[in-house]
C-alpha cells in the first residue's frame, strides 16, 4: 500500500534505528503523486519538530529514504512534510525511534474520538506480547486484548464498537511493565 495524493500514513512511513548514532527514515508515494519535495522532521517530544534533511522528489520514483546520521540518545520522533507541485503541504503520521533505555512506547492513537475502531501506534525495540486494557474513567477494566509486538513501528487495531459512549483509556502492559496510557472518547 502506498500514499495517495495528499495523504501520508504510518503504514508507508517508517523509521528504524541503524546503530547508536543513526536512523533510516523511509517512505513510499503513489505513482500518481505530484510531490516536489520531502522534508524529514525530528522531535524529542512529538510536538516540536525541526527539519533534519530534505529529499527532492523524482519522476517515476516511488520509494524514498533518508539517513539521519545524528540520532540523539533517547526517543526521537519523525514525521515527513511533503510539498507537492502546487505548493500544498501534507504531513505524515508520527513514528518513533528508540535509542536508549526504553524498549517500547505508545506513539499515538488514531482516532481519539472513536465510533467503532482505532489504531494504536507503537514503537518497539523488542519483540513480545502486549496486553492492552481498556478502562472506564473509574478505573474498571471493560475489555482487554493481546497483541504480538515486533521490532520497529507498527499499528495495532483496537476493536471498540461494543463499548457504550463515554470516556475511556487504553493502557499497554508488556513484561509486567506499564508502557503508557492514552485517553479516548467513544461516540
Amino acid at each position: 500500500m502506498v500514499w495517495p495524493d495528499h495523504f501520508l500514513s504510518s503504514s508507508q512511513f517508517d523509521a528504524k534505528k541503524i546503530n547508536s548514532s543513526s536512523a533510516k527514515v523511509s517512505w513510499q508515494v503513489s505513482n500518481s503523486s505530484n510531490a516536489a519535495q520531502f522534508e524529514v522532521l525530528r522531535s524529542s517530544d512529538a510536538r516540536n519538530f525541526v527539519p533534519v534533511g530534505s529529499v527532492t522528489a523524482t519522476d517515476r520514483v516511488y520509494t524514498y529514504g533518508f539517513d539521519d546520521n545524528s540520532l540523539p540518545f533517547g526517543t526521537s520522533y519523525y514525521r515527513l512534510r511533503m510539498t507537492d507541485q502546487q505548493g500544498i503541504v501534507t504531513l505524515s503520521a508520527v513514528v518513533a525511534v528508540l535509542n536508549g533505555n526504553k524498549d517500547v512506547i505508545l506513539t499515538s492513537m488514531v482516532p481519539t474520538a472513536v465510533t467503532s475502531g482505532a489504531y494504536l501506534n507503537i514503537s518497539s525495540s523488542v519483540k513480545g506480547t502486549m496486553l492492552l486494557q481498556i478502562t472506564d474513567m473509574y478505573g474498571r477494566i471493560v475489555t482487554q486484548q493481546q497483541a504480538a509486538i515486533a521490532t520497529g513501528n507498527q499499528q495495532v487495531p483496537l476493536t471498540l464498537q461494543q463499548l457504550p459512549a463515554g470516556a475511556y483509556q487504553v493502557t499497554a502492559i508488556m513484561n509486567n511493565n506499564r508502557i503508557g496510557t492514552i485517553r479516548f472518547v467513544k461516540q
